[in-house]
């Protein structure tokens, strides 16, 4: 059977092998299922919620930013174990190892040091300079972090040969100076202690990702979206290694937010009720969200929400190009799928080549050009928000090198843009570069008791939590 997907456009594959091919295909009568009636167009959302990492948090489950080190600890459970083992039997000869993997990522830290320097001073200077909320510790640290560092270019400035000393050794030797230091710092090496002290600092970053001053050493020190990047291109290249290990560290992710979403979803009394928001964007059948993290938890009335990047509900076998579908996640034996079921779908080698991974797309420039499945999503997220009156930045942690995001922010360059964000000044800098409005030309208010800033009456930015915030006046 076929499904009618955007008017025709995008048919699903009929010679797929499995039963579950209308995955990231929101129906355009707004069905949930393939059963109901999918021909009724619905209008054009008047508008659209995308979410980012900080909705996860907000919903009670962790972030691509803390992942890693999470992970790596759960991974010492005996659940953990078990899983491990599973994969470890099923991928032969996997040689990556999530403790390695910090402890080398720590070591390249601190031996490029100098090309890091410059940018972690700066963000650590502006957040101490414009976020009123630091704890005495918080602020302490950053002056610890700033002044250690800078020591180092403070060694640098006085090796430097100026303009006077450089006349002295042309009038009195004759000569040119061919450098412009008297040490040649590529060689020069940090002591025990100094490498201790900051080994220290990078520790305690991994151990509390969300504190304000740690997290400009942490985003550039472990990652996993960039980590699942780096080891995508095996699937390219023909890397076997690097496959196996995409495999590994994109299942255990799976595992551990599956894990944490059933957590949540199985616990009774107040600690499961979600933030107001989730319930805030279930009520209106006039909204589109798009849902730019891995997990399942918005739900629409009258829209399936569209997942641009994956969700924990699915996972494909690229090389057969066949999705498969979990019918009820919060039930899964996952212990039991990665020990009996997962190994089976497996084969890295001989005539027949099987590579089932989730459903995760790292975020890339050109993901939608990766993957034919991703085509039907991409289009659909660019349709609804080149059509909305409004979007939602709900939790985004806008960054210029996420290409494909901000060519979406793009598309529609007149509707009203509402961003909701504890990081107030990075997202008004990074807001304004992305849609060329200067970033000294605004109004200070305050919206909900928050303070806020709007551009070009057309951008607000407000500086709240998402836990902290009313959005029932906008999703209506």
């Amino acid at each position: 059977m076929d499904f009618n997907i955007h008017d025709g456009r995008q048919q699903v594959n009929p010679a797929a092998q499995t039963a579950n091919q209308f995955y990231n295909c929101v129906f355009t009568s707004g069905a949930t299922c393939p059963g109901e009636d999918a021909a009724r167009p619905l209008p054009p959302a008047h508008t659209v919620a995308l979410l980012g990492a900080d909705a996860e948090a907000a919903g009670g489950m962790p972030t691509p930013r803390d992942l890693i080190p999470r992970i790596a600890e759960w991974l010492h459970t005996e659940e953990g174990k078990a899983i491990d083992a599973a994969l470890r039997k099923t991928l032969p000869h996997l040689t990556f190892h999530y403790e390695k993997f910090v402890d080398q990522a720590i070591d390249r830290l601190i031996r490029g040091l100098d090309k890091q320097r410059e940018r972690i001073c700066q963000g650590i200077d502006r957040e101490i300079r414009d976020n009123p909320s630091l704890s005495d510790r918080q602020r302490g640290m950053g002056k610890l972090i700033t002044r250690l560092l800078g020591k180092i270019d403070g060694v640098k400035d006085i090796a430097t040969i100026d303009e006077e000393t450089e006349r002295l050794i042309n009038e009195v030797l004759g000569m040119e100076p061919a450098d412009e230091s008297i040490l040649d710092f590529s060689k020069t090496a940090y002591t025990r202690f100094f490498q201790d002290v900051i080994a220290c600092i990078l520790h305690q970053s991994l151990n509390d990702s969300e504190d304000p001053i740690l997290r400009h050493i942490y985003t550039q020190t472990l990652d996993m979206e960039q980590l699942m990047a780096r080891h995508f291109c095996g699937f390219y290249v023909g890397e076997s290694g690097r496959v196996k290990s995409y495999m590994y560290i994109t299942w255990t992710m799976w595992a551990y937010l599956a894990r944490c979403q059933q957590a949540r979803d199985n616990t009774v009394g107040e600690i499961r009720q979600l933030p107001q928001l989730f319930h805030q964007l279930g009520t209106s059948k006039d909204l589109q969200v798009i849902n730019l993290n891995y997990t399942t938890l918005p739900t629409s009335p009258g829209r399936v929400p569209i997942h641009l990047r994956g969700t924990l509900a699915d996972y494909v076998d690229p090389e057969n190009k066949n999705d498969f579908h979990f019918p009820d996640l919060s039930s899964l034996d996952i212990v039991d799928f990665f020990e009996n079921q997962l190994p089976a779908q497996v084969s890295l080698e001989g005539e027949r080549i099987s590579l089932p991974i989730p459903s995760f797309m790292p975020p890339m420039k050109l993901m939608t050009l990766v993957s034919g499945r991703y085509l039907p999503t991409w289009h659909q997220a660019s349709e609804a928000i080149g059509q909305a009156n409004r979007l939602l930045l709900l939790g985004l942690r806008l960054d210029s090198a996420k290409g494909y995001l901000n060519d979406l922010l793009r598309i529609n360059p007149t509707a009203e843009i509402i961003a909701v964000t504890p990081d107030m000044q990075g997202t008004c800098r990074d807001l304004c570069h992305i849609l060329q409005l200067s970033p000294n030309h605004y109004t200070p208010t305050r919206i909900q008791g928050h303070e806020a800033r709007i551009y070009n009456n057309r951008v607000t930015v407000i500086a709240s939590r998402l836990e902290e915030i009313d959005i029932s006046e906008w999703v209506k």
